[in-house]
């Protein structure tokens, strides 16, 4: 568990793995508050694409981030939001450097809706900091105790061996092992998360 919170403190992505929803999850996740387009790429480069940043209701709201459908969904563990870019300081939005902007405004506790433009290319997503909710929630819940703003960057993780499906838990290992980043499983409460690897961010 230390190995992961560390990871996060220092900007670095870990595999979340989680055995909840419609199948087994594994996700890329970094810390909002830490992103750099080093570490977006990462996550780009070995992820599926779809770029979602989880952050809690009250900072949706504080930025305006209405749920695209349904309105009235405020109690669902995870609801994507209306996309989102940079106001200032990016170009098409897309880009690694760009979109790790975005996302550490989301994550800026002085951020307002004016620093956003809207349709964009980070998704918000609202949900609750519950460690056994699911990968996202589990995400935030780590994000905490790594003693940072409960905001994270988020994407799924492709199979290594088949490109167009998502890695399983067994893959999510492998990759760990291979990139030097830290596990945490999450289909239960995180104190029984178990941690492989020394988190180190290799490309």
């Amino acid at each position: 568990m230390s190995t992961a919170l560390r990871a996060l403190a220092l900007g670095r992505p870990i595999v979340v793995v989680t055995a909840g929803g419609p199948g087994p999850r594994a996700e890329l996740v970094l810390a909002a508050e830490r992103a750099t387009a080093h570490a977006v790429a990462f996550l780009v480069r070995h992820g599926a694409g779809f770029l979602r940043v989880a952050l809690s209701d009250d900072d949706a709201d504080r930025l305006d981030l209405p749920v695209m459908y349904p309105p009235g969904s405020r109690g669902a563990p995870e609801r994507d939001c209306v996309a989102v870019d940079a106001a200032h300081g990016t170009t098409t939005g897309i880009s690694a450097a760009d979109r790790a902007r975005t996302i550490s405004l989301l994550a800026a506790p002085t951020s307002t809706p004016r620093d956003f433009t809207r349709p964009g290319h980070v998704i918000p997503v609202r949900a609750a900091a519950d460690p056994t909710g699911g990968t996202l929630p589990a995400a935030l819940a780590l994000a905490s105790r790594a003693g940072l703003r409960p905001v994270v960057a988020s994407c799924a993780l492709v199979s290594s061996s088949d490109p167009v499906l998502l890695a399983g838990p067994r893959e999510a290992r492998e990759f760990a092992a291979r990139t030097g980043l830290a596990v945490v499983h999450a289909a239960g409460p995180l104190r029984a998360a178990d941690v492989l690897a020394t988190a180190s961010l290799r490309t």
